[in-house]
C-alpha cells in the first residue's frame, strides 16, 4: 500500500541563545529550554483519511554519533575492479591456446 507520510518536531518558546546563528548547534539544546517541545507522524491514504496519527511530547534531545561512510575513490575503485574481474571472466577461452 502506499501513502502519504509526514514527520515532524516542534521546538519552539526558546531563549534566543539556543539557536543564535543559522549554523547547526555541535550539542543538541537542553530540552527545558523551549516550552514547548513536540513531533508528530501522519500516514495519510491518498484516496481516503488518515490512516495513522502520532502526536507526543519530547522529554529529551540526544546527539548521536555519525556513521562513517566509505570514501568515494575507494568505493569506484572497487567498483572497477568488479567490473575487470567480471569482464575476465567472460572472455572466451582462445582454441588455439586450449590445446598447447
Amino acid at each position: 500500500d502506499y501513502g502519504f507520510q509526514s514527520l515532524g518536531i516542534q521546538l519552539s518558546g526558546g531563549s534566543s541563545s539556543v539557536f543564535d546563528n543559522d549554523s547547526l548547534p555541535l550539542s543538541p539544546p537542553d530540552i527545558a529550554d523551549f516550552t514547548e517541545a513536540g513531533f508528530g507522524y501522519v500516514l495519510r491514504d491518498p484516496f481516503g483519511p488518515v490512516v495513522l496519527s502520532v502526536i507526543g511530547t519530547l522529554t529529551e534531545l540526544t546527539l548521536v554519533s555519525t556513521i562513517p561512510e566509505p570514501a568515494s575513490l575507494a568505493l569506484m575503485s572497487l567498483g572497477l575492479v568488479g567490473l575487470g574481474f567480471a569482464h575476465r571472466k567472460k572472455q572466451p577461452v582462445n582454441p588455439v591456446q586450449k590445446w598447447f
